[in-house]
């Protein structure tokens, strides 16, 4: 049989090995744009040490509002897998998911709760390195990550947009890190509640989507302290509750009678 290229035509790159190729530069792609960001971008710090990364911007918002896909998803579903094809990234459109990983033992860590206007798949470039669950009802839409990267390549303000927020996804998960380290219970639960009230930008009571047990392996405590903490808050007067759901800061973040540890 004669060769392609001997009749004057290109040989053919079998469909698996082009599928290969691409999968590569895809990865190589999405690592640099999430890493370049690190050298020059630092996320703004929250007055309490544990500040949400910031929601995406009208740009990366504007990949998923032509050609994503919407999905659904009850609460206790799981959304993303740990050691899955990483192929799509999502938007959170409403509802709020739990980002975990858990150890071989059957240990769980909770490392965020992510709501309306955040993403997933930023940090994940080949396979997801964590699970990603629902809190409770869940609507996300989806896009490829070949159009995020194809979309990257084309706009450069979209590039620093998706550096930034990757910047600032890992920032926090590095300071949670160190956080658990040096914060108490009280100091730990009450930095949290901090956060996510701000996230709901409420003045009054917020009501919590996650129970106690989520709590804690976010806060690495046993689901007994963080009970026994919560009384603890609202006996010093630093929370009140209406419910065992609901809370409302009654310290100012930055003026909390509670001392938050330097870092």
């Amino acid at each position: 049989m004669m060769h392609p290229s001997t009749l004057g035509l290109e040989a053919v790159e079998p469909r698996h090995v082009r599928r290969t190729r691409d999968n590569a530069n895809n990865v190589e792609i999405l690592s640099s744009l999430a890493t370049d960001g690190l050298a020059g971008m630092t996320a703004p710090r929250g007055e309490s040490g544990w500040e949400s990364p910031r929601r995406g911007g009208g740009r990366l918002r504007a990949c998923f509002d032509t050609q994503g896909h919407e999905r659904h998803y009850q609460p206790g579903s799981t959304i993303l897998l740990h050691g899955e094809p990483a192929r799509n990234m999502y938007l959170i459109e409403s509802g709020t998911v739990r980002c975990c990983m858990i150890d071989a033992d059957g240990s769980r860590q909770i490392f965020d709760f992510l709501s309306k206007g955040f993403f997933l798949g930023v940090t994940d470039v080949e396979v997801w390195h964590y699970t990603v669950e629902a809190v409770d009802h869940v609507t996300l839409r989806a896009t490829s990550q070949q159009r995020i990267v194809d979309a990257c390549c084309q706009d450069s303000a979209l590039r620093d947009e998706f550096r930034a927020y990757a910047c600032s996804v890992l920032e926090r998960r590095e300071r949670l890190m160190i956080s658990l380290v040096h914060m108490n219970a009280q100091e730990r639960l009450l930095a949290f509640l901090t956060d996510f009230a701000r996230r709901r930008r409420s003045d009054g009571f917020v009501a919590l989507p996650m129970q106690r047990h989520d709590i804690a392996d976010y806060l690495g405590l046993s689901v007994e302290t963080v009970s026994r903490t919560f009384s603890e808050l609202k006996r010093k007067s630093l929370i009140d509750m209406a419910t065992s759901e609901k809370f409302r800061l009654l310290a100012s973040p930055g003026t909390s009678r509670m001392p938050v540890r330097p870092h």
